[in-house]
Order: structure tokens, then sequence, then C-alpha cells
């Protein structure tokens, strides 16, 4: 990119390559089909399906309420991920007997399995990815995803 991020702050508007939201879907998209293909090829889950496995076994006996909050997933999408987990006995599924409208989910063995199998794997690639980058890249970039975290709770954009 030749445009430095300071060259938008004289008024004009920004390319589309200079948008953050544009750049980090840009990049959340090439991430995604990374680890598309990396889980296809190990374990034939989809990401969805290993970040719900992942979510449930960090978060042991959960809802998917529970998991949609605390991974900012789409409830359709983990609806659907969740019921193809349960179909493929990866996760168990129960009613909550405090309230019936709310399933209890839980790792099967067979579940459980898979995430010891792949997260070795998964953990490699992390390795990976952060190895492109120094410590104090890291720590910089950590800082700003705060930022941005907070930055996202906001609807008035008067900066």
């Amino acid at each position: 990119m030749s445009k430095t991020p300071e060259s938008d702050r004289s008024g004009g508007e920004l390319p589309l390559r200079e948008f953050l939201t544009y750049r980090l879907n840009r990049l959340h998209g090439r991430l995604h089909a990374q680890g598309t293909r990396y889980l296809a090829q190990h374990a034939d889950i989809t990401v969805s399906e290993w970040r719900a496995i992942a979510m449930i076994s960090d978060l042991g006996q959960t809802t998917l309420t529970a998991i949609s909050r605390e991974g900012q997933l789409d409830k359709g999408l983990l609806s659907r991920t969740i019921k193809s987990l349960i179909a493929r006995n990866y996760v168990q599924a129960r009613q909550d007997p405090k309230d019936q409208r709310v399933q209890l989910l839980k790792l099967t063995r067979k579940g459980q399995s898979l995430f010891d199998r792949i997260l070795p794997r998964m953990q490699a690639r992390q390795r990976f990815l952060r190895s492109s980058l120094n410590d104090k890249e890291l720590e910089t970039l950590f800082r700003i995803f705060d930022k941005l975290d907070r930055a996202a709770e906001e609807t008035e954009f008067t900066k």
C-alpha cells in the first residue's frame, strides 16, 4: 500500500483498501480459508465446527447462547453447526431441567477425542501465524484489538 494511514486525515474519502473493516474482513477470509483447508485435510470438520467444539471444551457443559455470546458467533449458523455435531456424535444435547427451552451441550467421548487430536495441530498453526510477528508486534497487535473491541461498542462516529 503506497499511502500511509495518516494520508486520510485531510478529510478526503478513504479508498476501500484502507478501510479497517475491509482489511480485517479480507484477512479473516484468508485465514478462514487456510483453516478450512487444514481442518478438512486433518479432521473432516469445518472451521465453524472446530470453533464450536473448542468452545464447548473450554466452557464445559454449556448452552448455545453462552457459546454465541463468548465467541461472538451468529446464533443461526451456530445452531446449524451444533445440529451437525450432534448428528455426527461429537456433541450431546439434553434439556436443562431448570428451563425446558434450553439445551445443555457437552462433548461426547468422540468429540473430546477429536478435540484432543486436533488441538495440537491448531496450536501449531497459531504458533506459525504468531511467528510472522515479533514479541513487540504481537503485544501491539493485541493492544490494537483491545482498542478496536472497545470502539466496536460505540454507535456515534464523531471522531
